[in-house]
């Protein structure tokens, strides 16, 4: 969930601690096409079609559209289609919503363009596990506990280095330092996500800086089909890690 959150949350964390597609990528872009739904660019669509054919093909039996997302502030967003929420996960619409920015010759570089699809498409996979209940508990959490937001998203950073996507993520996250507006929307986002410097260490199989557990006082418990990792099995329910 690359967006922005209110000024008084990056105010907070920032006490705690001080987002170019190619030319020629553009032009592969617009020749290959996509057969998905919504008003989204159409170089994500592209990127999102790639993952339903590779890493997330287990997301191929749930309905997706891209749609465009406008601003300054955010870049890419998922969530379910609020009306069809409250049915069955199969029944749902699931929605990215994408800034065209990044399909300009400005954006983001291809690679690091997939592995923040991938992001946001695991984010995705989540929903597609969680009852309208067990979703509106995960919304709550992550709007108001902000220890869990960033747990998550860390989790969520993590299983795109499980699919060696590390250098596509780490020149995403050097791209939006450059993009964003102000100084304490770049320290809210080193807060939240990995940064290229923790991506590398990771690469360089240092002591890494991913904390197998829940935020205190709460447990989240989901298990994300193995399949769509190869041989890499994911879980947050982190009362069995």
């Amino acid at each position: 969930m690359e967006g922005i959150r209110g000024g008084s949350m990056v105010a907070r964390s920032c006490t705690v601690l001080r987002f170019a597609i190619l030319a020629g990528f553009l032009g592969w872009a617009v020749g290959v096409g996509s057969d998905l739904p919504g008003d989204g660019p159409e170089c994500v669509k592209v990127l999102v079609e790639r993952a339903l054919h590779g890493p997330l093909a287990c997301l191929t039996d749930y309905k997706l559209e891209v749609l465009a997302l406008e601003g300054d502030y955010y870049y890419l967003r998922t969530a379910p289609d609020p009306q069809t929420a409250a049915l069955p996960p199969k029944r749902r619409t699931y929605d990215l919503f994408a800034n065209p920015v990044l399909c300009n010759a400005s954006g983001p570089s291809e690679e690091a363009l997939y592995a923040i699809v991938i992001h946001e498409l695991n984010h995705i996979l989540d929903y597609t596990q969680l009852g309208i209940t067990q979703f509106a508990e995960f919304g709550i959490q992550y709007a108001t506990n902000y220890p869990f937001q960033i747990w998550y998203e860390h989790a969520t950073d993590y299983r795109v280095l499980e699919l060696d996507l590390g250098h596509g993520l780490a020149d995403y996250r050097k791209w939006i330092y450059g993009v964003l507006p102000d100084e304490e929307a770049i320290c809210q986002k080193k807060l939240e996500y990995y940064t290229p410097k923790q991506i590398a260490a990771y690469q360089l199989e240092h002591p890494f800086y991913y904390q197998r557990a829940c935020p205190p006082d709460y447990t989240f418990h989901a298990e994300y089909p193995g399949d769509c990792f190869g041989t890499c099995h994911y879980t947050t329910n982190c009362s069995a890690v």
